[in-house]
């Protein structure tokens, strides 16, 4: 697949608006709805694609720095669901049907009168802790979410009323001015381009002419093994409006670390824990105990000298992998070297005897002891 960029023709400079503009112009040229030639559905995947790559600022820092080879590493591929983009991105309806469908053009690009109410998509950042990825497991979350409103059905009207043409636009749904020789069109902002109002006194007491109530939902929320920041679940049992139609909600995972484990920042699939060695266990060879997160207890031996800051990779004890969750990435060990407060002169004599140490003090220099 080509450079993200270019498959939007964008500048690596792009703007969040402009990698949104770009998006939507290509996604709806190579829609299989409207494009019918042979490559346009494989050249659609790899808009969304690209889009869902360059939306999102950490996936888009990642990839700016290291490439979609870094992107593998961090555990942020894409997740290839082109579709799922495209409905999120145009709110779960095609865009065509006004384009393609007949009747009045202006009305579908400019929200005219037979403009279709939308439902609100929500997103949701969720953090999860670094054993839900480990281990896997599903999230309850209760959200209030818009229902339509058992009384007036979705109707916004006590019973018996009927909903009026709104009378500032009459019925068109927007307002048409001429400049010289333009038109200008523009949605109305009494009926919101629908073309009707309800009156305040004939509004359903329930949901006071909305046709919508707040209603606390539980959800059930899928964590897999392996699931990294970034990575998404979508939901299409989100918000409805009055006709019924209903909404996404797209939870978005942030893995956050814990006291004695953290994610590492080079490598996602890899955990990282400190230790502190002494200086005495640090040079004949240190035995490090680990609670693991599967909560096995694991003894590390280390043969060699190690020093402050070095890192200690153990195979196949970091998080489990996204796409192969039956293998894990690496635990990395940090070495924090304590060192003695104070020595014996006995002590200082025994480790040069043991070191053969050598005074390093040049005769002419003049010596300041501290």
């Amino acid at each position: 697949m080509s450079d993200y960029y270019t498959v939007l023709g964008l500048e690596r400079s792009a703007s969040p608006d402009e990698i949104k503009k770009a998006y939507r112009k290509m996604a709806l040229k190579y829609h299989p709805d409207r494009n019918k030639d042979p490559g346009a559905t494989e050249k659609f995947k790899e808009i969304g694609e690209a889009y869902e790559v360059l939306s999102d600022p950490e996936k888009k820092d990642i990839y700016d720095k290291y490439g979609k080879e870094g992107l593998e590493n961090h555990g942020h591929m894409p997740s290839g669901n082109a579709a799922d983009i495209f409905n999120m991105f145009f709110g779960g309806s095609s865009p065509f049907s006004g384009i393609f469908g007949g009747g009045n053009p202006f009305s579908a690009m400019f929200g005219g009168g037979n403009m279709e109410e939308q439902p609100d998509n929500i997103r949701l950042r969720l953090g999860i802790s670094i054993q839900d990825v480990y281990n896997g497991c599903t999230k309850s979350i209760n959200l209030p979410i818009d229902i339509v409103c058992p009384k007036c059905k979705g109707s916004k009207m006590k019973p018996g009323k009927s909903i009026d043409k709104c009378k500032y636009c009459n019925g068109t749904g927007m307002f048409m001015q001429q400049r010289g020789n333009t038109i200008i069109q523009s949605t109305c902002n009494h009926c919101q381009g629908r073309g009707k109002t309800v009156n305040d006194a004939d509004k359903c007491e329930k949901c006071h002419g909305k046709g919508i109530v707040k209603k606390d939902t539980e959800f059930k929320v899928p964590i897999k093994k392996g699931t990294k920041t970034g990575d998404h679940f979508i939901s299409s049992e989100g918000n409805f409006i009055p006709s019924g139609k209903r909404g996404q909600i797209l939870f978005e995972f942030v893995v956050k670390n814990d006291e004695t484990f953290k994610v590492s920042e080079t490598n996602n699939n890899n955990l990282e824990i400190s230790c502190e060695v002494n200086l005495i266990d640090s040079l004949i060879g240190a035995s490090i105990n680990v609670k693991h997160i599967d909560g096995k207890k694991y003894t590390i031996k280390l043969s060699k000298i190690v020093n402050n800051k070095q890192k200690i990779n153990v195979s196949g004890l970091g998080l489990p992998l996204k796409n192969n969750p039956n293998k894990y990435g690496d635990l990395i060990i940090n070495i924090n070297l304590i060192m003695p407060e104070a020595l014996t002169n006995e002590q200082k004599t025994e480790l040069k005897k043991t070191f053969n140490y050598k005074e390093r003090t040049q005769l002419d220099n003049k010596v300041i002891e501290i």
